[in-house]
Order: structure tokens, then C-alpha cells, then sequence
């Protein structure tokens, strides 16, 4: 609200000093007749002498307000609110941000996003482009010692930049067969010269049981650019003329030199883990851990059973087992043969 200007005070103020002097003629000349005349006089002049004191502190916070006015309209206006509020018992809230404001940091966020996603999408385009199906198939092949072949290769952003290849098959038997393969792309590969890869999951894949064997010894060639620290198998399949293991998860670590150094498989259920780790040219080492194990043509079932031993192709020799049956340990050794009836 704002205040009227210096003259208009100024006459306001001439005319309430006109009533009020009129008003005290008026009463001065009255009759002043005993006690209670003289009781209302005086409640009158003192009723007059409040209310001049009232109307001069009004006119000097008009005058005060007045002064502000002429100064600085703006601020005197929001002096007077913020009286007004505390008089009130109001407590002032910081002024929001109008929704247009919101809507510029929203569109910058956005902006933001969408140069990132341009950015990571363009260095993985640059990455499939300097990769040539053939190369890799090359590089691979000779990694392996065996003919592999490559669908197609792609680019996928979600969950993690990762190059994509389909249909992946090793050997004209088709010894290792994956729809899809995975290769998670470090972050300096996005814009770098080199490709690495932080981890490749490999998805679906139908392997037989003797492709670990002939790529799990010491006679591995020098590793390929391809290889990364981590492989990891989900719902893979382990195949042999004789037997077939489907549900499987695999953890696979890598060497720097390129060679396996340890791999962890589990079926579905996590009954059972087998972790394998590089013996000799033909051969792993192996710790085995099952819930419940029925040797073949015996009654007896051992439950919590750990075993450790060397696999070959054709056997499994345990060196040392312990198992529980029939609430009695049960510890010793022997020989499994694989895939026999």
C-alpha cells in the first residue's frame, strides 16, 4: 500500500486541528454544573488530548512512510508487508521458482543426457567400424587353433556399452555354438585407439564337453586382443555323446597370458559347483561340492559332499572325498568314469 503525499498530510492535518478546536470552544462554553459536569469535562478533555497524541503519531508515520515513498516505492512496499506479516504472526516463505524456471533446468538436464548418449554412441560406432567381422574371425581362429565364424556384429548401449556378436560358431562340428556374445567395452576403448573389453558374457551357448579340455591346458596359443579378464556363461549347455548338463552357469577368469586360470560352473539349482582349474595339456583340476551325490549302480546317498581330484575326458580321479550318510562321515578316494552306463 502506499502513503499520500506531503500536501495532502499537511492539509488533512489543518482540518483535524479545525474540528478539534471547535469541539473545545463547544465544550468550554457549556455549563459546568457540580460534580458530574465537572467529571464529564474532564473525561472529555482528556478523551481530546488522547486523541491529538493519537493523530501526532499518526501523521509522523505517515510523514516517516511518506519520505520512504518519494525515496524508494518499491522497497517501502515490501518493508510494509514484511511488518505486516510478522504482526500477523506469519511466517515469510522464500519466493519459488516459477515453473519456467524448473522447465530451463529440466531442458538443460535433458540436453545434458542426450549429449552423453551421443557421445558414447559415437565412440561405439567408431569401435564396430574399425572391427571387421573377418579380422576378428581371423584373430579368433587363430587364438583357438579352430575355424570360427561370425554372424553379424553390432553395438548395444544398454545396460553398458558392449559390442554384440551373433550366431558364433566354433569348428565345422559346431563344437561351441552361442546365439549371442557380449563384450563389455572399457570406457577408455570409447574413444581410444585400442579395444579392451572389461568382461564377455557369452548367452545360450551349447558346448561339448571335450572344447574345455583341448582349450584349458598350457599349449594355449598367445592371447588374443579379444580376450578379457572375466567370461561368464548364462543358462549354458554341456553336451557328449553319452550325457548332457543344460541350466549351467559359468564364471571363467583369464590369464594375461590368454590361458584360463580358473572356472567356476554351477547348475540351476546351486546343488552343485564344480571349479576347474588347468592342469596339464589334457587334464583340470577340480574341487567338487554337492548337496546330495548318488554314485552310479550303490543304495548309499552322500549329502554335503566335498571332493577334490583331476579330470581328464574319460575319468574323474577323486583323491580325496567326504561326505555323510546315514548320519556317519564317509571319507576316502576312488575313480569316476565319464559317460559310461
Amino acid at each position: 500500500m502506499f502513503s499520500a503525499p506531503a500536501e495532502q498530510v499537511g492539509a488533512e492535518r489543518i482540518r483535524r486541528e479545525r474540528r478539534r478546536d471547535k469541539a473545545d470552544s463547544i465544550d468550554a462554553d457549556g455549563p459546568v454544573n457540580g460534580g458530574d459536569d465537572r467529571r464529564r469535562a474532564l473525561e472529555r478533555a482528556e478523551a481530546a488530548a488522547l486523541v491529538r497524541r493519537s493523530e501526532r503519531a499518526v501523521d509522523g508515520f505517515g510523514k516517516e512512510r511518506t519520505d520512504h515513498v518519494l525515496g524508494d516505492i518499491a522497497a517501502t512496499q515490501r518493508t510494509i508487508d514484511r511488518a505486516a506479516a510478522r504482526s500477523q504472526g506469519v511466517t515469510q516463505v522464500a519466493p519459488q521458482p516459477v515453473a519456467g524456471s524448473r522447465m530451463h533446468w529440466v531442458s538443460k538436464a535433458l540436453i545434458g543426457l542426450g549429449v552423453a548418449a551421443l557421445s558414447i554412441g559415437g565412440g561405439g560406432y567408431g569401435v564396430v567400424h574399425t572391427l571387421d567381422v573377418r579380422r576378428i574371425e581371423s584373430i579368433a581362429s587363430s587364438h583357438l587353433g579352430e575355424a570360427v565364424r561370425i554372424g553379424a556384429i553390432g553395438f548395444s548401449v544398454w545396460p553398458r556399452p558392449a559390442l554384440v556378436l551373433r550366431d558364433v560358431t566354433v569348428c565345422s562340428e559346431q563344437r561351441f555354438r552361442a546365439p549371442t556374445i557380449r563384450a563389455a567395452l572399457n570406457r577408455a576403448a570409447l574413444f581410444g585407439s585400442g579395444v579392451k573389453y572389461s568382461r564377455i558374457d557369452i548367452l545360450n551357448a551349447v558346448v561339448a564337453a571335450d572344447f574345455f579340455w583341448a582349450h584349458a591346458g598350457e599349449s594355449m596359443k598367445p592371447a588374443a586382443p579379444l580376450t578379457s579378464s572375466r567370461i561368464e556363461f548364462d543358462d549354458m549347455t554341456i553336451v557328449d555323446p553319452k550325457w548332457r548338463f543344460s541350466g549351467l552357469s559359468a564364471a571363467m577368469t583369464i590369464k594375461p597370458s590368454g590361458q584360463i586360470q580358473s572356472m567356476r560352473i554351477e547348475d540351476a539349482s546351486g546343488a552343485t559347483a564344480l571349479t576347474l582349474a588347468p592342469s596339464g595339456p589334457k587334464s583340470v583340476a577340480v574341487e567338487l561340492a554337492a548337496r546330495s551325490f548318488q554314485p552310479k549302480d550303490a543304495s548309499m546317498t552322500l549329502s554335503s559332499l566335498i571332493a577334490s581330484g583331476v579330470m581328464t575326458t574319460d575319468e574323474f580321479v577323486i583323491r580325496e572325498f567326504q561326505g555323510y550318510a546315514a548320519g556317519t562321515t564317509v571319507r576316502g578316494a576312488g575313480r569316476l568314469r565319464i559317460g559310461q552306463r
